[in-house]
This record gives C-alpha cells, structure tokens and sequence, in this order.
C-alpha cells in the first residue's frame, strides 16, 4: 500500500497522466487481495499447527505444547513405542496402542489404561474450551463375533465410547467431546517389512484427536 501511495505521489508531482493510472490500479489491486484474504475464513489456530508462523521455539503454540507433555508423560509411563502424537492442519492426533488401554477383546479400560486416560484429561482441561476433543475406536481386520459384540464395528465404537466416559469422568466437559468407531476400515500408516502380526498390532489402536 506504501509504494502504491509513493507511486501516487510521485505522479501527481511530474504531473503524469499514465503514472497516475497506474498507480490508481495498484491501489485497487492490493484492495483486492486484502478484501479476498479477509474473505477466505483464514484461522488463526489453524496457521499455528505450522511450525514458526507468529511463535518461536521459546513459545511454541498450545498443541505443540500438549503434544511435548504427552511424549512426556509417556515416557514418564514407560510407554514409549505405543503412545505417538502428530500435529497436522486438523489439531493434534494422539495414538494409543490398544493394549495399553485395554485387555484383549475387551471394552472396559485397565487398571492403567484408566490411569492413563485420567492423566490425558488433565491435561486437556488446561486447554481453552475451543479445543473440541474426539475420541476413535479402531480394530484390526480379524472378525469378531462374541456375545458382547457382534462385529469389529461393535468392538471400536464400544472401546470409543469407554475412553470417552473416563475422560468426562476426569473432568473433560461433556460439550467438548465426541467419538467416531471406523472397526478395520481406517488402517494405520505403518512403516514396510512389517510381519502381519505386527501390522495388526499397529491397527488396534485408540486416536484421540484435539481439534483446533
């Protein structure tokens, strides 16, 4: 706007017609592409989950900051390998082993796997209330049928849903939680060379997702 405001300046004092059309469009221009940016719905929050944009490492943004607690705590928790945290445009993705949670086959949480869940919330209730909790149920591809759950889908929504009552337990407000089961149908990225076994492991898995 500077230098469309010179170039006007400029113009008036050489007294040149040409010049003060230009300067005029630049003007319009730089309106333009203020108006269409104001228009575009650009978040803040969401600017944040990209690393040195309005922060510094000395303050880095508050899910980068919930992400490093969570490494922390398990780490803290001799979880590490089976607890993995992941900032991206959406929020921040938190994937938790089923095992750590959860005995075989079952929907009710541990003894640890609760305790855990206890320490998450507290740390989710230190976040501001815009940030909408989700919880995601998933299973690996081997068919389940028990008299308890009829199918993988039972299963994920079911185990979703048990993490999701600890956390309102624990304090989380209810509004600011929601939880979605996939079963087998979300497979997670794993690197290759992986035996099938292991793959399988990797799928039985609860994401919990904050949500700028």
């Amino acid at each position: 706007m500077e230098a469309a405001q010179d170039l006007l300046a400029k113009a008036e004092d050489q007294e040149d017609p040409w010049l003060i059309s230009y300067a005029d469009l630049v003007t319009n221009l730089l309106a333009f592409m203020v108006l269409l940016v104001s228009m575009a719905g650009i978040s803040f929050e969401s600017i944040e989950a990209i690393p040195g944009v309005f922060t510094s490492d000395k303050h880095p943004p508050p899910l980068k900051t919930l992400s490093a607690e969570i490494m922390k705590l398990a780490e803290e928790e001799g979880l590490q390998g089976k607890v993995a945290t992941d900032v991206d445009q959406e929020g921040l993705a938190i994937q938790l082993e089923d095992r750590i949670l959860f005995p075989s086959g079952v929907s009710s949480l541990s003894s640890d796997g609760g305790g855990l869940v206890d320490k998450l919330a507290r740390l989710f209730q230190k976040m501001e209330e815009r940030y909408r909790v989700r919880v995601e149920g998933h299973t690996d591809d081997v068919p389940i049928s028990t008299a308890k759950f009829r199918d993988n889908w039972d299963l994920s929504a079911a185990r979703a849903l048990e993490v999701r009552r600890r956390l309102a337990e624990a304090g989380v407000a209810e509004e600011r939680l929601s939880i979605v089961a996939y079963a087998d149908q979300r497979p997670a990225k794993v690197p290759e060379g992986l035996s099938i076994d292991e793959v399988r492991a990797r799928n039985r898995r609860v994401v919990i997702r904050v949500f700028y």
